[in-house]
């Protein structure tokens, strides 16, 4: 996706048009924090890296796709700058903590998903697979990792060819009974980390090229959950209708849950019962394990 160069800085309306951003708006003005002259800086330097920037994207999707050959479907793209500014307003202010050093010089090493990538898998036993796969791409020189805000800069290599993983990954999960995914010979492959909103996904940060990359790794039912929780909830101003909202999103999360549990199944009988056509006349039905299933073809 490239971002078009010609997008002005918008009114602070525009911007502000989210989910809590009216409240952090009058930090704006203060000194020695972020100001409304700063978001502009930032904006106009991110865009003005766009065509290199999905030039990086091309590049990694292209790689990607090389080592996730089991993968269902992947995806990369940069950050809109209109998110940018809204995520920089919403973290500088909801957690100075870990934010508070942000600034325009340095907003790229704390802004870990200015360009993000996706890779969905059919059954979530696929996860082990793909780690391996990007532990060798990104990870075969083991480095510090960042644990506290100030290795958010003082960690970061400004080498472009300096590959590795930034900070430790890390699967999202609703229930603790879910970590046994994780754990091999009693030991966390990754650590889990519980989610109370119903999210479950894994996450790498990694550094490549010039930037932070998040890469993000689910499966087809805690993808289609969470599109919908990110349109219908998180984009829903706070009140009443939004804590509905987000209980029946929860209902959701676990259905796809469920679903995933019974892939899970479906694939341990394939492996135990396989396929030897003892139907009658030998009807045999088989399911393609593509992208595309269409029987027309």
């Amino acid at each position: 996706m490239r971002i078009d160069m010609t997008l002005q800085f918008p009114e602070r309306s525009k911007v502000l048009n989210t989910v809590g951003l009216e409240n952090n708006m009058r930090h704006l003005e203060t000194p020695g924090l972020l100001t409304w002259n700063d978001c502009k800086s930032i904006w106009d330097d991110y865009n003005s890296d766009s065509s290199a920037r999905a030039e990086i994207c091309d590049s990694l999707l292209l790689e990607l796709q090389k080592l996730s050959e089991t993968s269902y479907f992947i995806k990369v793209r940069q950050k809109e700058p209109v998110s940018l500014i809204r995520k920089i307003v919403n973290n500088k202010f909801g957690n100075l903590e870990k934010y508070g050093p942000l600034n325009p010089q340095n907003y790229r090493m704390f802004v870990t998903d200015l360009i993000g990538a996706r890779i969905l898998i059919r059954s979530k036993a696929e996860w082990l697979s793909i780690h391996k796969q990007l532990c060798e791409a990104f990870d075969k020189e083991p480095r510090q990792k960042i644990v506290t805000t100030g290795d958010y800069v003082t960690l970061y290599c400004d080498d472009p060819n300096a590959r590795y993983f930034a900070e430790e990954p890390v699967a999202y999960i609703v229930s603790k009974n879910e970590s046994s995914l994780y754990v091999s010979k009693g030991k966390d492959i990754i650590k889990p980390k519980e989610s109370d909103r119903g999210y479950r996904s894994i996450h790498y940060i990694v550094k490549y090229f010039n930037y932070y990359v998040e890469i993000q790794v689910r499966s087809i039912f805690e993808e289609g959950w969470s599109e919908c929780d990110h349109e219908l909830v998180y984009k829903t101003p706070e009140g009443r209708k939004k804590d509905t909202l987000r209980s029946v999103s929860k209902v959701i999360s676990e259905l796809a849950h469920q679903a995933d549990e019974l892939i899970e199944f479906m694939n341990a009988l394939n492996i135990q019962q396989p396929n030897n056509c003892n139907y009658p006349n030998d009807d045999c039905y088989a399911i393609e394990r593509g992208g595309n299933n269409d029987s027309t073809k």
